[in-house]
């Protein structure tokens, strides 16, 4: 007979409201032109990933002062960025995506990708037979955030600047290739964590798209037609490829652009490594790949209209293209002259010093209109310059604890997501020159860092700029919550299993991959794990907390790597999940103060009601962060005393919590058992990073010896052992969903 959690422990949501979880870290209050300035920064910093067409990209123009928080139009500064200022990062080609080929890929210049991806397709013999030719098929592959959205921006942009330039020559040999960007995501309504089939409008909204841009072109739209009845759409597609092949003597061919192609790909999902779910999810990638191939490859389609034709995937996304779809795999000559183009992960200081350049640009088009203005923001921007670059300098690995260079690494969705923190910090760089110190160490922190550095940069990111920290909101990992039904979601019920309490198993399960797979291109195979845990965890469970691992959105820790045996599932460690086990005075920082503070402000977590209120701070929250030094110092007391006691006893929790399962669920288990750590080991480094902190704290003397009682009091607590050893028990007690 089962019983509920509920008897014996607490979670925080139900006793409490918990609004500052959502509440953004804001300045108290800030002058008009902060606002503007905030306004110009944020929209500087953002990914810029939409194409612009309607912005030449020459120059930025102030905006009329009616708009009183926007500086620069924001499609302006996205355009100027795509023309002059953004470079790609290393960008190379291989003639396949055939192993051989990809290991002697080339280095290529955007300007190299740009002629590859647009030259011409079309028939030699074209003029003799009006056959247009067959479409030629891009791919431009790269991780999660790499940039490869911006890429085909700027592409796009490029490209109609050029049409537009060539339609508009004298010259009327020119060539015009016009550009037909498709974000593929638009295309598929999402139902909870599932993807639809691609659907049979798919070659209608290419169509739509396709006459739409062309309509901008005055010179074009007589040769836009509408389509005759009885006429299949793709003949008539084809008709209009003709049309505009043999427009007078200027040929005007399209290039079709197809972004987020990956979107509906099973592992982002927490069920992707259910048997059911996956095998649904391979079938649906099978499907999908071949009907997008189909269309765009088999000339009963869209085929034969001359297309030049660019795929933006992840990797493993194109490693399905390339080798589980019918379409190519039955037609060599697709396979050998398909192109394949690869975006690696730039570096993050280059990101902001783009970001930079371009904030430079926008503050340079207020001299001559507005001075004050101008020569304001000169002085924010110089203070950016200098302290986001000393943030971000490789060469001083004295920054590793707070810099940018460690945000990094956490940054699951890459650059993307790293500019989009920075974007919305609200830091008045000028005026307030104790907060940027606060924040980023430039000054007197970052002298003495290995003593005084409170990490309230890494704090800021942890929390996505909120006061507060939950895993719920879908930014940060919490490694010590296991809880399959508080999230429960009723479109896959085998996503609901009753389980007896653990913190541990998320903790280990992640460890083991990042133990096996410390070499370079290591993976680990489901198989593998389940050898190793199901004998003391539900297996079931074991699936969906590394299903949660994987999630792009909420964790990022992981990633499902296709094989050749598309049913064979592998898996491989993430920056962010290798980051949170590095060691720092030889602990894991999982096990830091700057991880378990946030960890235990999680409202999700469930302790033992005898002590829950002990260790969830009730009045946490970071908004003094940005507040001026004599609210600052007495908020800093009162947040860091509470979640010191509150990590202190979460600790032993741990402590406890680990030794009933050894005694229980983990007693066969050597593999296991060997990766859990040393508690006493982890506070000992614990108290350590206290010590520094607490110097800087009022009461850190008293609050110091506090913590040292409190750990005598946990240590050996027969009643909450007994709790963990009791609850832990899979066949009798279960989380109650809430």
């Amino acid at each position: 007979m089962s019983t509920r959690l509920s008897r014996a422990f607490t979670r925080p949501d139900q006793r409490l409201k918990h609004e500052t979880h959502e509440s953004p870290v804001l300045p108290d209050s800030a002058p008009d032109d902060v606002e503007v300035f905030f306004e110009l920064f944020q929209n500087c910093f953002q990914g810029h990933v939409e194409p612009h067409l309607s912005a030449k990209g020459h120059r930025l123009i102030p905006t009329s002062d009616d708009a009183k928080k926007r500086g620069v139009q924001n499609d302006l500064l996205t355009a100027f960025f795509q023309l002059n200022i953004y470079s790609p990062s290393e960008l190379s080609a291989s003639a396949s995506s055939s192993p051989v080929d990809l290991a002697r890929k080339k280095v290529n210049s955007y300007f190299d990708f740009r002629t590859k991806v647009t030259a011409s397709p079309v028939s030699d013999d074209f003029e003799l037979t009006g056959n247009p030719g067959t479409n030629r098929l891009n791919f431009l592959s790269g991780t999660i955030g790499c940039g490869k959205s911006l890429l085909l921006a700027k592409l796009t942009t490029d490209m109609f600047n050029t049409s537009t330039d060539a339609l508009s020559s004298d010259d009327e040999h020119r060539e015009a290739v016009v550009p037909i960007y498709i974000d593929f995501e638009l295309l598929l309504d999402k139902v909870s964590d599932r993807f639809p089939d691609i659907k049979d409008t798919f070659t209608q909204t290419v169509y739509e798209t396709t006459t739409r841009q062309l309509a901008r072109f005055e010179s074009l739209r007589p040769l836009i037609k509408p389509p005759p009845p009885g006429l299949p759409l793709e003949s008539h597609y084809r008709d209009l490829c003709k049309r505009l092949l043999t427009n007078g003597t200027r040929r005007v061919r399209l290039l079709v652009i197809l972004d987020n192609v990956d979107r509906y790909h099973f592992y982002y999902t927490k069920f992707c490594l259910f048997d059911s779910y996956r095998a649904a999810q391979i079938d649906s990638i099978r499907r999908n790949i071949d009907r997008i191939l189909t269309i765009l490859c088999e000339n009963e389609f869209l085929g034969d209209c001359a297309l030049c034709v660019v795929l933006a995937c992840r990797p493993e996304t194109l490693h399905a293209f390339t080798h589980h779809s019918s379409v190519l795999h039955t037609n060599t000559n697709r396979m050998r002259d398909l192109g394949v183009f690869h975006l690696q992960r730039s570096e993050h200081w280059p990101l902001v010093e783009s970001r930079l350049s371009l904030l430079e640009a926008a503050i340079a088009c207020f001299q001559q209109s507005k001075p004050t203005r101008y020569r304001e923001y000169q002085s924010y921007l110089e203070i950016m310059r200098s302290v986001l670059s000393r943030s971000c300098a490789p060469e001083d690995p004295r920054h590793w604890r707070n810099s940018l260079r460690l945000i990094s690494d956490f940054a699951h969705q890459g650059p993307r997501s790293f500019l989009s923190f920075l974007s919305d910090l609200k830091i008045d760089w000028r005026r307030q020159a104790e907060v940027v110190e606060r924040i980023f160490g430039a000054s007197s922190l970052s002298q003495h860092q290995n003593n005084i550095d409170p990490h309230n940069l890494l704090r800021l990111y942890i929390t996505n700029n909120r006061q507060r920290y939950a895993q719920a909101c879908g930014h940060f990992p919490n490694l010590f919550l296991v809880d399959a039904t508080y999230a429960y979601d009723a479109s896959f019920p085998e996503s609901r299993i009753e389980h007896g309490h653990t913190y541990w198993l998320k903790y280990l399960l992640l460890k083991y991959i990042v133990s096996k797979t410390s070499d370079q291109d290591a993976v680990v195979t489901l198989n593998d794990i389940l050898r190793d845990f199901a004998s003391s965890y539900p297996e079931a469970l074991i699936r969906l907390v590394l299903g949660s691992l994987a999630s792009t959105e909420t964790s990022g820790c992981l990633e499902v790597i296709e094989s050749t045996n598309i049913n064979v599932t592998r898996l491989s460690v993430t920056r962010r999940g290798a980051a949170l086990y590095k060691l720092r005075d030889e602990q894991e920082w999982c096990l830091s103060w700057d991880y378990l503070q946030f960890v235990i402000d999680d409202y999700q977590m469930a302790y033992p009601t005898l002590i829950w209120d002990k260790v969830y701070p009730k009045n946490a929250g970071l908004g003094y962060l940005l507040r001026p030094s004599g609210v600052y110092a007495a908020e800093l007391a009162q947040d860091v005393s509470a979640k010191a006691r509150g990590c202190v006893h979460f600790l032993y929790l741990l402590d406890l919590a680990k030794k009933a399962e050894l005694a229980h669920r983990l007693k066969e288990n050597k593999v296991a058992s060997s990766l859990l750590p040393d508690i006493d080991a982890a506070f000992s480094a614990f108290m350590s990073e206290m010590s520094n902190v607490l110097a800087h704290v009022r009461g850190g003397e008293s609050l110091y010896e506090e913590l040292t009682e409190i750990r005598v009091a946990l240590k050996d607590n027969q009643v909450l052992f007994d709790t963990f050893l009791e609850y832990g028990d899979d066949d009798r007690f279960i989380m109650e969903a809430a």
